[in-house]
């Protein structure tokens, strides 16, 4: 290797190095701001001026982790970090007397409000990828030469100076509701998760679900979809899922005789629905909480019938897959057992309920909850370590735990930040009201179902490359309060847009689980995804549903939510069992007659509006009947390949600390 070589590659490690503390730093202050510190040394800081803070960490945190390349790259990172984080430190600095003198827009406002912006718009291009970077371009030149447009498109007039600064420093702007959120709750629970990682609970949550399901039919996947969903709850990326179990889950599934494509298919299914489960809800949950003004706890009721039926059908897919193609399990004596696995792992999930504890009884703050079990997480494993005379790796707490926090947190506080930009505008040039008021007029002459088409479809088109919180975010500014006015219930309008939203993962040809699942199962991109489609069918029918039949969501009548319960999981399956029967099948050549009464049965309860009528009983007979007709045939010999499944290995990362 060459000096200049050599060099380049110094610079590089540096850079990546400064990225990595700053994203540490992120969460190491955002805890000091949740316990609440800065009140007790007596320090008065609004939450404008606490933001203004994360963000003068975050940007160099993005452009330092994604450097540019050449000497010339380094001193622009480097400018633009002194300058971004200059500028968001300027803001917090002088917020108070600035909100008393709103008026003036001099240079002392205006140069570094336009320097934050643009610096920001390139920190969330490095991190969050071009579609971002992208909608925040637009929403921006909208911001400035909306004004000129013609006719329904033309935005309230407003002047640079007023509308930088307003994106700067005003709460409805960037420093606002939404990157308080991320900043607050959303930190906590992430710094939450990263503890479980470090102290071995994933480990255990993996093993549990080895113990539990490995010994069944077609145990692998079934172990696979238990541990996803277990560690899904806590995660807030598909991405960091399918990674973190998939590398696990996805051998195991293969040496069990799944074929690669279906093995990613299901790792990535699975993973993507830890993004619905709650408490986290890939960090969605605490936005559609402070969104609708709404208890965090009720979105998190809401969200648990949804998320039952999804892992239900996905579930009983698998089995049924298993069943036509022969797949067992493996032997108890290959695989973990619960009881010594409880015993050696127990400590490291203490702070589960001890979250619950804090979150639902005591009725604490999302964050601060997070953080005290966070810290019960600490505690448990320095006991335990002093008890079983371990050595007790304090630095690898201390170090590991915030920059894996830091990592996962640094691009959904840029997505907030950049929602931030979106809201800003959308607020400062009335296109919201203009865009409500058309959506809801299409709506009255066309009926509810061409806008609900037309919101999934944007919402699936801005899903590929964008993160589910930022789709989310745009999508309940732009399009849900059309729904809302329509008459649909606001929980059900938000629900909607945040399901068709993540529901993106999945779809090519950006696919971004499907891809990551296919690159460990060694299979075609475009297989892999293709059996995630199929076996994610549930999860396109269930927004119709939410609309069309709220009670699933408002829990107010328990008949129409078994009904619903029941249409959802086996109209897809209806759909979907021809396949796993495979094309020398009765069954195969029906697979588009069966679509489309697959289709029927899984809407029916929601065209009689959640009641047990006529229409949803017959679908109900007809699925159970249809599904009990493939079963026994499933359980013919030659109805599918044979294959034996090979020893399960246990996770034991956590016996060792």
């Amino acid at each position: 290797m060459t000096d200049a070589a050599q060099t380049l590659d110094r610079r590089g490690s540096l850079q990546r190095a400064a990225g990595t503390t700053f994203a540490a730093s992120i969460a190491i202050f955002g805890t000091l701001w949740l316990l609440g510190v800065p009140f007790y040394l007596g320090i008065p800081i609004v939450p404008q001026q606490y933001l203004g803070f994360v963000l003068a960490l975050a940007l160099p945190a993005a452009l330092f982790s994604s450097p540019l390349r050449g000497a010339a790259g380094f001193a622009a990172d480097c400018a633009m970090a002194v300058a971004g984080a200059a500028s968001w430190l300027w803001m917090s600095y002088n917020l108070e007397p600035w909100m008393i003198d709103l008026a003036n827009r001099g240079p002392e406002k205006l140069i570094p409000a336009v320097v934050a912006i643009l610096v920001l718009c390139e920190a969330v291009r490095r991190s969050c990828g071009g579609v971002m970077a992208g909608v925040c371009a637009a929403f921006l030149l909208y911001g400035l030469f909306g004004q000129h447009l013609p006719g329904l498109l033309a935005a309230s007039p407003t002047s640079w100076p007023r509308y930088f600064t307003y994106l700067y420093f005003d709460s409805n702007a960037v420093p606002g509701l939404i990157l308080n959120v991320g900043a607050t709750d959303i930190l906590g629970f992430i710094i939450f998760g990263a503890t479980l990682g470090v102290i071995g609970g994933t480990a255990v949550l993996t093993d549990i679900a080895l113990a539990t399901m490995g010994h069944l039919r077609g145990g692998s996947a079934k172990a696979a979809i238990v541990a996803s969903s277990l560690f899904g709850t806590l995660s807030g990326s598909t991405v960091a899922n399918v990674m973190s179990t998939g590398v696990v889950t996805i051998p195991l599934m293969k040496r069990g005789g799944y074929s690669p494509a279906y093995a990613g298919g299901v790792e990535a299914v699975a993973s993507n629905g830890g993004q619905i489960t709650p408490p986290v809800m890939g960090a969605t949950a605490f936005v559609i909480a402070e969104t609708l003004q709404i208890p965090y706890s009720e979105v998190v009721v809401v969200a648990v019938i949804p998320a039952l039926i999804y892992y239900v059908a996905l579930f009983i897919q698998v089995h049924q897959y298993a069943k036509i193609n022969d797949l067992k399990g493996a032997p108890r004596d290959e695989l973990p057992r619960v009881g010594p696995t409880l015993l050696r792992g127990w400590p490291m999930l203490v702070p589960l309920p001890v979250l619950m504890y804090y979150l639902f009884y005591i009725g604490a703050s999302p964050g601060r909850s997070a953080i005290y079990a966070t810290a019960v997480g600490v505690i448990c494993d320095i006991v335990v370590k002093a008890v079983r005379r371990e050595k007790p790796e304090l630095m690898r707490l201390l170090v590991g735990i915030p920059v894996d926090a830091g990592k996962t947190l640094l691009q959904l506080l840029l997505v907030c930040a950049a929602a931030g930009i979106v809201i800003g505008t959308v607020n400062l040039t009335g296109v919201a009201f203009t865009l409500t008021l058309q959506l809801s007029h299409i709506g009255e002459i066309a009926g509810i179902w061409p806008l609900l088409f037309v919101t999934a479809g944007i919402a699936l088109v801005l899903g590929l490359g964008m993160p589910t919180v930022g789709v989310y975010i745009i999508l309940s500014v732009l399009l849900a309060p059309a729904m809302i006015r329509l008459g649909i219930e606001p929980i059900s309008a938000h629900f909607f847009v945040f399901y068709f939203g993540l529901l993106s993962m999945l779809i090519p040809p950006v696919a971004i689980a499907s891809f990551a699942a296919a690159a460990l199962a060694g299979s075609s991109l475009w297989s892999t995804s293709v059996a995630a489609l199929r076996l994610a069918m549930p999860a396109y029918v269930m927004p119709f549903v939410f609309v069309l039949n709220p009670s699933i969501l408002t829990h107010e009548s328990w008949t129409g939510i078994v009904t619903a319960f029941v249409t959802i999981i086996f109209g897809p399956l209806v759909m979907g069992m021809p396949f796993a029967f495979g094309n020398h099948t009765i069954w195969w050549k029906l697979r588009y007659p069966l679509a489309v009464v697959g289709v029927a049965i899984s809407l029916s309860t929601a065209f009689e509006g959640g009641g047990v009528g006529p229409l949803s009983m017959l679908a109900i007979v007809v699925s159970i009947g249809l599904f009990a007709t493939m079963t026994i045939h499933a359980g013919k010999p030659g109805t599918g390949r044979r294959a034996a499944a090979a020893p399960l290995k246990p996770q034991t990362d956590y016996s060792h600390g």
